[in-house]
């Protein structure tokens, strides 16, 4: 059978009913499409599609795909790359004899947006975002997907058209989380002033969410782990964070104070022990996360989440490890 648009692919997935694989599949495709080979682009397409019926655990497989298989097929010739998503194939078939047909369907399914604080697990490096470590904590009954990239923006997420893609996904809860990307000097494509276009962004973003039927959680931006020669910590994103909380009230959603809460955090430690802990191994990057720390930080996101929203944050179990480093 030869398809060659994105439409005939969607009715495709539609004409077998499978409503949560078409929300994955969604976010897939313009990635799939950039690729620009139709065998890799359908071998991926039916991969991801078998994952996502054969049960509510299986809609983990298909995350997982996205994230390991699929970035490493751009660089990978296709004779090569076929024997792989054969053999996904088959386990993907075999797994479908114990198939709940209502098990993805009455799942809810939260979307996070945001930068490279937010995002999921580096291919090649020590590093993720603390939506990476909430993602592995899912009760059954909720699904995470994260959408967030490094370098963005409150201005370029949606002016690439990555909004866009999310809200296609058709959420029930969307977290949001922007500011280090929007600071002066990131350049015209990305910056924001915190009074002003910042803040009109995180108005048309709730507006739109609702607009699509889904909840909006605005997150301030995480604190950078900046110190003075005098050991203080120095908050340059403390405007972003004030404009989160300004717009939260003047539009009735709910927010994640993690900025608050992670500057607290950090002001009880040195600057050693800030790389120690948060750093990923071998830099003194004192933005983004060790894998360890995603998990630190995701961890201080539940915390928060228990009081704002607390019954979204029933939909989360910690593991032992990391409630004990609290």
């Amino acid at each position: 059978m030869k398809i060659t648009t994105l439409k005939s692919l969607d009715k495709m997935i539609t004409s077998i009913k499978i409503n949560h694989a078409k929300r994955v599949l969604h976010f897939q495709l313009s990635y799939l499409a950039e690729m620009k080979n139709i065998h890799r682009f359908l071998i991926c397409i039916a991969a991801l599609t078998l994952a996502s019926v054969a049960s509510a655990n299986h809609l983990k497989t298909a995350n997982h795909l996205s994230e390991t298989v699929l970035p490493n097929m751009q660089a990978t010739p296709v004779a090569t790359a076929l024997p792989t998503e054969k053999s996904m194939l088959e386990t993907s078939m075999m797994n479908q004899t114990n198939t709940s047909p209502n098990a993805s369907s009455e799942r809810e399914l939260i979307v996070l947006v945001g930068d490279s604080t937010v995002t999921g697990k580096s291919r090649d490096k020590d590093q993720a975002g603390w939506g990476w470590a909430l993602q592995q904590w899912t009760t059954d009954d909720i699904e995470v997907i994260n959408t967030a990239v490094g370098g963005r923006s409150s201005r370029s997420f949606r002016s690439e058209g990555r909004w866009d893609d999310a809200l296609k996904l058709t959420p029930d809860w969307i977290f949001i989380q922007f500011g280090h990307n929007d600071q002066k000097g990131k350049g015209p494509e990305r910056e924001s002033a915190p009074e002003t276009d910042y803040r009109d962004h995180l108005r048309r973003y709730i507006q739109e969410a609702r607009e699509h039927g889904a909840q909006p959680i605005l997150v301030t931006p995480v604190c950078r782990r900046t110190y003075s020669v005098d050991g203080t910590l120095r908050d340059s994103l403390a405007p972003y964070a004030e404009s989160v909380r300004i717009v939260a009230q003047e539009m009735q959603v709910p927010h994640i104070d993690l900025h608050n809460y992670s500057l607290n955090q950090l002001a009880q430690i040195t600057d050693k022990e800030a790389i120690q802990r948060f750093s990923p191994e071998g830099t003194t990057d004192r933005t983004h996360f060790s894998l360890s720390a995603s998990r630190i930080v995701a961890q201080w996101v539940l915390n928060l989440l228990e009081v704002e929203v607390p019954e979204l944050a029933s939909h989360f179990i910690r593991p032992n490890e990391v409630l004990n480093q609290e």
